[in-house]
């Protein structure tokens, strides 16, 4: 299924890289975003990716390490199919919420962006951040549930069916 995108909306791929390859079903997220891609570049739909590198700006490691032991750090290496090309934006993040200390929203603003449909992985962490801080500066939030995916299917549908019509509308291709 195609997926129509609004008049001032944007595609917002989300660390899809090397660090996340252990995602529930992973092939078929892969496929899924691979499809997405290509929609969006038909359509000319401004498409922008965010990776994730964890380094000394990663104020957050410390206590994620306290609560789950060391952590292996991202390195924000795009995957063969979710590389960018030359004219779609690429922004580094040093945590889970895109728009934290990016520019992001400047960026957003300068194309006056309306509505954000989101993909990419962890859903319940990296994705949901980023779509409360987009909510919060006013966004309207589509989430591409198929081409999302977490650590589990349990943690991807918990999140989907806790924020759903909540905070984000649900759409798949």
């Amino acid at each position: 299924m195609a997926i129509s995108f609004e008049e001032n909306s944007c595609l917002l791929v989300i660390d899809i890289q090397t660090d996340y390859t252990y995602v529930h079903d992973f092939d078929k997220f892969r496929n899924n975003i691979k499809l997405l891609l290509k929609q969006a570049r038909k359509t000319n739909v401004p498409i922008i990716f965010m990776f994730e590198i964890d380094n000394e700006k990663s104020k957050w490691i410390p206590f994620w390490e306290e609560l789950h032991g060391k952590r292996i750090r991202d390195k924000g290496i795009p995957l063969s199919f979710s590389k960018p090309r030359e004219n779609e934006k690429v922004f580094i993040k040093h945590g889970f919420d895109s728009f934290f200390k990016t520019s992001l929203q400047t960026y957003l603003q300068s194309l006056n962006i309306k509505t954000i449909y989101f993909s990419g992985v962890l859903t319940g962490s990296c994705v949901l951040n980023t779509m409360f801080t987009s909510y919060n500066n006013g966004y309207r939030n589509i989430l591409i549930s198929n081409c999302c995916s977490d650590k589990n299917k349990k943690r991807h549908d918990d999140t989907i069916k806790n924020y759903k019509n909540y905070l984000f509308i649900e759409k798949q291709i």
